[in-house]
């Protein structure tokens, strides 16, 4: 996957960081970068398998801090269940 710098000003960079400042968010970005296109009770399901219980209105409001920054979407999807899309794959980079 190929890096790029978001911008060098801190205005845009800092929601991106707000939105992956939680290990539930970073649980679910791994999930979404499995499988993108997850319904919300399945992105629950497994992020509760793989890191800790969590339940649909906590997952709610972790979805709603990355759609605010632009690195998930929620929309409904054929059956009429919110399905999840990983829209920007945020990871963090430190050099030594």
């Amino acid at each position: 996957m190929a890096r790029t710098k978001v911008s060098d000003d801190p205005d845009q960079e800092a929601p991106l960081f707000e939105a992956m400042a939680h290990p539930f968010r970073v649980a679910i970005r791994n999930e979404l970068r499995k499988e993108n296109g997850l319904t919300v009770l399945e992105l629950r399901r497994r992020v509760s398998a793989a890191y800790e219980e969590i339940d649909t209105r906590n997952i709610q409001f972790h979805l709603f801090r990355m759609q605010v920054a632009g690195v998930v979407r929620v929309a409904k999807g054929d059956e009429k269940r919110d399905v999840v899309t990983l829209l920007r794959d945020i990871s963090v980079t430190v050099k030594i």
